[in-house]
């Protein structure tokens, strides 16, 4: 069975961006695209928006430059966003742009960032395929990483429990992962090892939300980039923030369990209102 995935785009100029995500999904994917800025037209945004807030899928989000479009969509929608920047990879500051832009988002704007149309695809093909589960299943957040910090990953559990939630959350080894046994829904991934975050993104199907390593912003932005300019591409959501990173795993896990996602209806009761 074919499964419908929302995709809307700043401009019909970046149609060759969706046509390449599209691509990679491959044929038991068909993309409903709209174009709208976020800019220029909020309104035509907010209908494709609460057309889609009724339906449990994740969200595409494909703008550039300042890209307005994935923060506002990520307020607005009960649906997570994955954002695929369509300049990605092009001129010197295109990681600062993916970073300040797209990721960069203050609380309740939960933007999960991915660079490369493949693995854009790869990532939203793990949330579309994400099991179901019923109240009597143990929904899980696993955190991971050799060295989490304590008040990390309080930072994680709070950006979920301020929306009224009470899911559990709980420290597991990698070799945890691949256990039939374990009913997480999403992995929190707290990691420094590009090694390590392949091994655990090869050992599962689930989504992965990588935050980087605490410390000052220059120093976890500066240690990002390098990896990235090494051409590491995670088929993982990258969310800047610890807290941020447990409003996007809430909204995940609502594609799976009925009562997360009721939660985060009732969480954000703006929706409700025409924002212009």
């Amino acid at each position: 069975m074919t499964k419908t995935i929302p995709i809307i785009s700043g401009s019909d100029k970046d149609k060759a961006h969706v046509d390449a995500i599209g691509d990679c999904l491959g044929k038991d994917f068909e993309l409903d695209w709209r174009a709208a800025s976020a800019h220029k037209e909020p309104r035509k945004v907010d209908e494709a928006i609460r057309a889609w807030n009724e339906q449990l899928t994740p969200l595409i989000t494909v703008a550039g430059r300042s890209d307005a479009l994935s923060g506002y969509c990520a307020y607005r929608s009960y649906n997570p966003v994955v954002a695929s920047r369509p300049d990605w990879g092009v001129g010197a500051n295109h990681l600062e742009a993916f970073f300040f832009s797209t990721v960069g988002m203050p609380s309740r704007v939960p933007v999960g960032g991915l660079l490369s149309p493949e693995r854009t695809a790869g990532y939203v093909r793990r949330l579309a395929n994400m099991q179901k589960v019923t109240s009597n299943d143990a929904t899980v957040l696993a955190l991971l990483g050799d060295d989490l910090n304590p008040q990390y990953a309080e930072s994680f559990q709070k950006g979920i429990t301020q929306l009224g939630l009470a899911v559990t959350s709980r420290r597991c080894a990698l070799d945890e992962v691949g256990d039939p046994s374990m009913r997480a829904c999403v992995l929190f991934a707290y990691m420094d090892d590009d090694r390590q975050i392949d091994s655990l993104i090869k050992t599962t199907d689930k989504p992965i939300i990588l935050c980087p390593p605490q410390g000052t912003f220059g120093i976890l932005y500066a240690r990002t980039c390098q990896a990235f300019d090494r051409g590491y591409r995670p088929e993982a959501a990258f969310v800047l923030d610890a807290s941020l990173a447990g409003e996007y795993a809430a909204a995940t896990l609502g594609l799976a369990d009925p009562a997360v996602r009721k939660a985060v209806i009732d969480s954000k009761p703006w929706v409700q209102k025409s924002p212009v």
